[in-house]
């Protein structure tokens, strides 16, 4: 059926935007862990290197060559930035001079550990931009996405109410005004084929059950004096038969029956079947 089609497209249509909503959070994130992760685990890393390397430096311990060369081959092996690499040759071309205790290499090395330490603060605070770029963009794409998966939800919801439920309410009103006695009551127009066929069948069948109404097939024929005397009667009357079957009708009875023809003769089995026979014809005259 057309109207079951589109209210899949519909509801496939919201589905597939919180679909991409949810995606779109779960690929903000994966884009955000990666730039934070690098910030501590490779740049921090260097920054630690760097300034056990100045601790070695400034110190006297007999060991302090050990724990500098150890430091520096963790920042070798950590290198991040290209321009890293300039300032950790610098530092080893100079190391031996400065812990034999040349002031000169040691002033040389100590400026490359600074100069090591801005590169690396530099890269922490680029990949700080990156994240927060990533952050501000992904709230805004999953707002953009929530107000789009909000207006495809009222779409589909008045689609749905416009194209299927009230054409449906409007098919049981139909119906049950027929039950209430209203035979004039049909559908309207409505959108679809198929609620379409269905609309004009249910209008066909009222049609065809208001002509039967109106036009029944006596089982006699009354004769002409008794139809000249149902018209002489004051009030609209009906010829009906022992089972409140219409035999005739005055002529003032003709409207009656043309504009509420089912309801009288339902009125006339309920209520007018107490009139008296008329001779052995198993008629009776009954006002409506």
């Amino acid at each position: 059926m057309k109207a079951e089609r589109r209210l899949r497209i519909l509801f496939g249509i919201v589905l597939t935007v919180q679909t991409l909503t949810a995606l779109s959070g779960i690929v903000l994130l994966e884009r955000m862990t990666p730039a934070i992760g690098r910030i501590l685990s490779e740049n921090v890393q260097s920054v630690r290197a760097v300034e056990v390397m100045l601790a070695a430096i400034a110190s006297r311990d007999d060991d302090r060559g050990e724990t500098f060369r150890s430091a520096l081959a963790a920042a070798r092996g950590n290198v991040t930035e290209e321009s890293e690499v300039p300032e950790l040759e610098r530092i080893e071309a100079r190391l031996a001079d400065a812990l034999g205790g040349d002031f000169g290499a040691q002033d040389e090395v100590v400026d490359a550990l600074a100069t090591l330490g801005v590169i690396n603060r530099k890269a922490m605070e680029a990949a700080d931009v990156e994240a927060q770029r990533l952050d501000v963009a992904g709230r805004w794409a999953l707002a953009f996405l929530a107000l789009l998966g909000f207006a495809m939800s009222f779409i589909a919801t008045r689609r749905a109410r416009r194209d299927i439920l009230l054409p449906l309410a409007e098919l049981a009103s139909v119906a049950r005004a027929r039950l209430s006695g209203d035979s004039l009551r049909r559908c309207s127009p409505m959108p679809g084929d198929d609620l379409e066929d269905v609309a004009t069948v249910l209008n066909e069948l009222l049609d065809g059950e208001s002509r039967r109404v109106r036009a029944p097939e006596p089982a006699a024929s009354p004769t002409p004096p008794m139809l000249a005397l149902l018209d002489l009667l004051p009030r609209p009357t009906l010829l009906v038969d022992a089972e409140g079957g219409l035999v005739a009708a005055s002529r003032s009875a003709l409207d009656v029956m043309d504009t509420r023809g089912e309801e009288a003769l339902r009125r006339v089995r309920e209520e007018g079947l107490d009139a008296p026979l008329l001779g052995d014809t198993g008629w009776r005259i009954v006002e409506v």
